[in-house]
């Protein structure tokens, strides 16, 4: 899932903008991937992520972490991986002009542009329909591009939609709009939309979906320190009180636990789906991105604070441990099938053995004109 917390960070000196962080998890559970600042195709093993400052989409490959650029045309945004149809959609940082997507075919890196009427602000893939969602904020627009044939179908549905999520198993969308207290549900097959009344406005909102229980649960990162859970069936909502602002949200559809970071407040309170009860663990500092693991049943909490490294969850009995990774860590993804770890900061990825928590960093090309940050955060031996 990914992190919704809108958050200004100085890096190489300038301004960036903390918007979009993917976690990926692999079969035997159907999952929706979220756009982010990384994608894993668990399939071939490959990662793909940009680094904020080159035109330039990097691939990993995950056997033996040499890097690949592929040259779209522009900074890259959120990025979203179609396992199943081996492409990748990357869509420009948000703002006026960014009007397109860029689809790359996993197995040539060829690259096909798709316009969509407004800037790509979140993007969603339903795997079993080949579909991918785009989230067009400046249109109060929904795209749908068809993956066989990059048709594009566009219709309003609100005031400046930001973040979305698929249920594949029911064909379904959740998306929400920026400062509105609603998530609109699309019905993939028609396209038609309902309103749900959620707890919270929000610049951001984290959504997370159980494709096994058919639960839908949304967080804000303001005003609302509550997680509303939407029931698939009857869009029955239910809020349940955190500890704090949600920066992220991430779901093990396996142990049915919901997983909430609070930035502010260096926590995560973990959801049990069968009851809603909520317990609350320490984490680190300023939690904004997580990933799961559902086949070990381990919790990734990505820390932004400076040198804030990675805090790995053990989900059955809640024991922590922090593995240092990056500078500024603003992002981190999961290969379930080769339980490695990916963390993003600017100038890196930090790649983390799942079963023993070393390290190895792949730098990232930056412009010669920037120089590297003076503060590198030692990683684990590997």
């Amino acid at each position: 899932m990914k992190s919704n917390l809108l958050r200004l960070t100085v890096s190489y000196g300038f301004l960036q903008v903390l918007s979009f962080i993917c976690s990926a998890q692999s079969p035997p559970v159907a999952f929706s991937p979220v756009g982010g600042l990384m994608a894993v195709n668990s399939v071939t093993n490959k990662i793909y992520t940009g680094n904020e400052t080159l035109p330039y989409l990097i691939v990993i490959d995950g056997a033996t972490n040499q890097i690949k650029k592929i040259a779209i045309g522009g900074i890259p945004g959120p990025v979203v991986v179609n396992s199943a149809a081996n492409k990748i959609y990357v869509g420009f940082l948000p703002s006026l002009r960014g009007r397109a997507i860029a689809v790359v075919d996993g197995e040539t890196n060829q690259i096909t542009k798709v316009n969509v009427p407004a800037s790509p602000y979140g993007l969603a893939v339903n795997t079993t329909t080949n579909k991918v969602y785009v989230a067009g904020y400046y249109r109060g627009s929904v795209s749908v591009i068809d993956g066989a044939t990059n048709r594009v179908l566009s219709f309003g549905i609100g005031l400046n939609p930001v973040d979305l999520a698929a249920n594949p198993i029911t064909n379904k969308v959740y998306v929400a709009n920026w400062n509105r207290r609603e998530t609109v549900i699309i019905d993939g097959g028609t396209n038609t939309s309902t309103k749900v009344a959620i707890a919270g406005e929000s610049k951001r909102h984290s959504i997370g979906v159980n494709t096994l229980t058919n639960k839908i649960y949304i967080a804000s990162d303001w005003e609302s320190k509550t997680v509303t859970v939407i029931d698939g069936v009857t869009n029955k909502a239910t809020p349940i009180a955190t500890s704090g602002y949600v920066s992220d949200l991430a779901v093990n559809p396996v142990t049915n636990k919901i997983y909430v970071a609070h930035a502010y407040i260096g926590k995560l309170s973990v959801i049990d789906g069968n009851t809603n009860d909520v317990t609350t663990l320490s984490v680190g500092r300023f939690p904004t991105a997580l990933a799961v693991n559902a086949v070990t049943n381990k919790v990734y909490v990505a820390n932004s604070d400076l040198c804030g490294g990675v805090t790995v969850v053990d989900g059955a009995s809640g024991h922590t441990i922090r593995v240092e990774a990056g500078t500024y860590v603003e992002g981190v993804a999961v290969n379930s099938a080769t339980n490695r770890v990916y963390v993003y900061d600017p100038e890196s990825v930090t790649v983390i053995n799942g079963v023993t928590n070393t390290t190895a960093d792949i730098p990232l090309p930056i412009p010669p004109t920037i120089p590297r940050s003076s503060k590198r955060c030692s990683s684990n031996p590997s």
